[in-house]
């Protein structure tokens, strides 16, 4: 039984953990402070004397090496962007704090487009040299979050097996994508027959917007030229000091949006991360350029003991491009409290500092 037994090995900043069938082979070993900052590894050689007598104990088993997300990168690209997706990714790619040549990253195609995932692979290279080595074999590298979903509480061996589904980590496997994506890449666009009912349906929709469009200015047109006649009627029949009544407009009055605001891909920011956990500056980076923004600098606060986040915005960003930066900021860290305030820099429209959550909440 034990070569078809599945072993699962979690990898995070904090150390690494095994996870089995039987509940007291399970092992645990932590990293010494500092030998993992901003998703790299800073001595390798401890690091592989850490992995290597972990792996000598394994048998040769399913092994299925699972990283967390801390350690992980994700780019949602949408089908639209068939002629674009090549670019879409070597824009990604470089946005990533690490060479090229050090990421393994790997696309799957899904309904609505796809998604790119990427990862340091000086993480977990050394789990497939030392493996390999011990003639054992590791079966897949794989975001911990495909097999467990829920961040309030510690994955078991029995959630992990119940989840897991081979297929689905296939899709994912990052050693699969060792050689990168192709440099021509198409999306595979799945269309069903609920798609197809759905993009009729915007059809009649627009079809009948366009319809009352016609309606209300044929409408207004006829208005008008009633008006002109009457006031003619009124001429002639020397009844010009009678005040003529006029049709109320129908055309909105637009308030323009003040010059001050600037668009979105305008704005300047700067993200720092002042938690006790590395990376948090690079993750809300991407979030930010996802939703627009194409010049935001990172790097780290003067502490790594801030609490929650200050957000400071200026008087150029405008209420929508603040509520969307504000909303993205809180679907990333909901744990964590948003302190807004204002501020006169005159080198950036938005300034974040993200800290650790609250003790005293």
């Amino acid at each position: 039984m034990l070569n078809t037994e599945k072993i699962f090995i979690i990898l995070s900043s904090t150390g690494i953990k095994v996870l089995r069938s039987r509940p007291n082979l399970n092992s645990e070993i932590f990293f010494p402070l500092g030998l993992i900052e901003h998703q790299e590894v800073t001595d390798s050689k401890k690091y592989n004397s850490l992995i290597k007598p972990l792996l000598n104990k394994l048998p040769k088993s399913n092994i299925f090496l699972l990283i967390s997300d801390e350690f992980i990168f994700k780019k949602e690209v949408s089908a639209s962007y068939h002629d674009h997706f090549h670019a879409e990714k070597k824009l990604f790619i470089s946005m990533l704090p690490f060479d090229e040549v050090k990421i393994a990253h790997t696309q799957i195609s899904k309904k609505d487009g796809s998604e790119i995932i990427a990862v340091n692979k000086d993480l977990y290279q050394p789990f497939l040299d030392i493996s390999r080595q011990e003639n054992s074999q590791i079966k897949h590298i794989i975001p911990l979050s495909l097999g467990h979903t829920d961040q309030d509480s510690q994955p078991s061996y029995s959630s992990l097996v119940k989840n897991h589904s081979y297929e689905l980590f296939k899709n994912y496997d990052l050693n699969s994508a060792s050689h990168g994506i192709p440099e021509r890449n198409i999306i595979k666009e799945i269309m069903h027959q609920e798609d197809l009912e759905e993009k009729t349906l915007r059809n009649k929709r627009l079809a009948t917007l366009l319809l009352a469009f016609f309606v209300l200015l044929s409408v207004l047109i006829l208005t008008i030229l009633r008006n002109v006649n009457a006031n003619k009627a009124d001429v002639l029949n020397n009844s010009a000091s009678k005040t003529p009544v006029l049709a109320p407009s129908t055309i909105p009055t637009l308030t323009p949006t003040p010059a001050t605001y600037k668009q979105i891909s305008e704005l300047k920011a700067k993200i720092l991360n002042g938690s006790k956990i590395a990376g948090q500056a690079n993750k809300l980076k991407l979030i930010f350029t996802d939703s627009g923004l194409t010049n935001v600098e990172t790097g780290n606060f003067e502490t790594n003991a801030a609490q929650n986040i200050s957000f400071a915005i200026a008087n150029t960003v405008s209420a929508s491009n603040s509520a969307l930066l504000i909303d993205k900021t809180k679907a990333l860290y909901p744990e964590l409290i948003i302190n807004q305030s204002a501020t006169n820099s005159a080198e950036f429209d938005i300034l974040v500092v993200i800290g650790n959550k609250s003790v005293l909440e």
